[in-house]
């Protein structure tokens, strides 16, 4: 089973309808095409960038993002552990990616703080896809309604020291669960923090997509798939990562973290707009 299928949504158990829009216009950002990497054929006609179109820039940027994701992940994995007893943390966190440059130099220097929320565990909160098609339609009504939607202010609860310069570049979930194990039956069988798998998703804003797989301490290091490049230099890996070609199957967890982006981008477009009219 793919991390495209992961989560998605099962045809008999669970139902619904598109968030509400209440004149909401949404576009869907990928024309149709399934995520708009390789068409919907899984990557059958993918084309490796060449070195003319190599971005030095944007591959650090998406190995800040993984590195950033990795960790928010393993400390999702030791703050579910340690709240087990007493305020039991859910298994799905999102994260909220932002860019900021720290160095003009050549090359300049970059950081990527985050915004995160944690949720406390609940059936209300267990279904990765069902989790993030809420969280969509609590933007999407804030939009509808004219009010900002900012996932700083509207929810996140914890983030990162970061100035007004941050500029968003992405959204991501961390996951406690993987294909083939519940949280439930993790919990179960582990023994500690380090005997918690996990796994994480991304969607930056020049259309990367990224998956990581975290194994527990006896299944290895992180496990790192890409849509763009992540090597600083072509031909070069300054990671081990592999590319990630499957299609977003529709109503899959990462489905819906691509509608949770466009919602953000809509509110981020929103608020600029209204600074700009406020400096006329």
């Amino acid at each position: 089973m793919t991390y495209a299928n992961y989560g998605s949504v099962p045809s008999q158990q669970r139902r619904w309808t598109e968030p509400e829009t209440a004149g909401f216009g949404h576009a869907d950002p990928y024309g149709g095409n399934g995520g708009g990497y390789g068409g919907g054929g899984g990557g059958t006609d993918w084309i490796d960038p060449g070195p003319e179109q190599h971005d030095r820039v944007a591959a650090e940027i998406r190995n800040l993002v993984v590195d950033r994701l990795s960790q928010m992940n393993a400390q999702h994995a030791l703050n579910a552990w340690e709240h087990r007893r007493k305020t039991p943390i859910g298994p799905h966190a999102l994260a909220f990616f932002y860019l900021e440059q720290v160095d003009a130099g050549n090359p300049p220097r970059y950081v990527t703080p985050a915004a995160a929320r944690l949720f406390l565990d609940g059936e209300d909160v267990s279904f990765l896809p069902e989790l993030l098609y809420k969280m969509v339609g609590i933007g999407r009504r804030r939009l509808a309604r004219g009010d900002d939607f900012d996932p700083l202010t509207s929810m996140a609860r914890k983030q990162d020291e970061m100035s007004s310069r941050a500029q968003y570049v992405g959204v991501g979930v961390s996951s406690l669960e993987t294909a083939t194990l519940s949280w439930v039956e993790i919990q179960q069988n582990a023994f500690g923090p380090l005997d918690i798998p996990g796994r994480g998703m991304a969607v930056l804003t020049d259309g990367t997509r990224l998956v990581l797989e975290r194994g527990d301490r006896s299944h290895g290091p992180t496990h790192v798939r890409s849509s763009h490049q992540l090597d600083l230099v072509p031909g070069i890996p300054s990671r081990r990562w592999t590319w990630l070609r499957d299609a977003v199957e529709p109503n899959s967890a990462e489905y819906w973290l691509q509608e949770l982006h466009q919602t953000v981008l809509e509110g981020q477009r929103r608020m600029e707009e209204k600074v700009r009219h406020r400096r006329r």
